[in-house]
């Protein structure tokens, strides 16, 4: 059998509502060389037999089309995994089963790609929707930068990369060790830095795009896994505290590392309802701030006198 260029691994949990027009959008791509890999996580609902009756109907259209199923329920890391370690491909795009591929995705990051042989980590642009007729936000709103050190920035602070619009060259997959089991509920930023500290960085493709749907039952919805929110919000936690902060205080980025200390504080105090109003509208006025330094003086002020805490104890706690 010819090697696939591509291997769209989609990734499904209870995802009946959506995943045939995720199949359909994958089958669409009129583009040669795709293996179509779906790794099921357990799913309760419907999902696997509309997935089996698919891809018996439109097998023909790929160079391999298979269901990978799970006998247990192991969170969206794992099953990641199953899908990464079972492709054939050189290249890895996966896919959740309720977001869907624009029209000629294949062809055009295939083409980007041979255009840019040292790319092993592209991303592409995410179109962000609640429905086909509302487009929340397109991602990025920026011009993503180039240099390694401003990406290292960037995704340290958070948010930096939009999982649905990354491929990733699978040797570079296979070289880290592919997704974090360290993190199970963690699929996307403990695989990027992973890959920045190996040296490869992101590039931009302009010319594809994803739709990445936004709703209540997301299959990145630690809910939706059967999970309490507080253990996702633990493992984001924990992620920081191993990950991110020493990192942080390596690389000397100590504004950096102050702000995020201060972010975490603030969402916890949040979580447990415990700032007063004031606070809360003082800190958005602060977030609106664009100026580096100046943001960060406020957080200190605003921490310091408004909540009145320990602020050297915060600064400089064992991470």
């Amino acid at each position: 059998m010819k090697k696939p260029i591509v291997s769209v691994i989609v990734i499904t949990y209870n995802s009946e509502k959506f995943i045939l027009q995720t199949l359909e959008s994958i089958k669409l791509q009129n583009a040669k060389n795709i293996e179509l890999i779906i790794s099921d996580d357990n799913s309760l609902d419907n999902t696997v037999e509309l997935c089996e009756n698919w891809i018996e109907k439109n097998k023909y259209n790929f160079l391999k089309a298979i269901i990978i199923k799970s006998k247990i329920n192991t969170g969206i890391v794992e099953n990641c995994n199953r899908g990464v370690y079972s492709s054939k491909g050189e290249w890895i795009k996966l896919l959740a089963g309720d977001d869907f591929l624009k029209e000629n995705y294949i062809l055009n990051t295939v083409k980007y790609i041979n255009n840019n042989p040292l790319a092993k980590l592209i991303v592409s642009k995410v179109i962000a929707f609640k429905d086909t007729d509302t487009v929340l936000f397109e991602w990025p709103k920026y011009q993503l930068p180039k240099k390694f050190k401003s990406q290292l920035y960037l995704l340290l602070n958070g948010g930096f990369i939009k999982a649905a619009g990354v491929i990733v060259k699978k040797e570079l997959l296979i070289a880290v060790g592919g997704f974090d089991n360290s993190f199970p509920l963690l699929e996307d930023d403990p695989l990027w830095l992973k890959c920045i500290l190996n040296g490869d960085k992101f590039y931009y493709n302009q010319d594809a795009s994803v739709y990445y749907r936004i709703h209540d039952n997301s299959i990145s919805n630690p809910n939706i896994q059967g999970l309490d929110n507080s253990d996702f919000i633990n493992s984001l936690t924990r992620f920081k505290k191993e990950k991110i902060f020493p990192l942080m205080l390596k690389k000397k980025m100590y504004f950096l590392y102050l702000q995020n200390q201060f972010r975490m504080f603030i969402n916890k105090k949040i979580r447990q309802n415990a700032l007063k109003p004031n606070t809360l509208y003082v800190l958005c006025l602060i977030n609106r701030l664009n100026e580096k330094f100046l943001r960060v003086y406020s957080y200190v002020v605003c921490y310091f006198i408004i909540e009145r805490v320990n602020f050297r104890k915060l600064v400089f706690r064992r991470v």
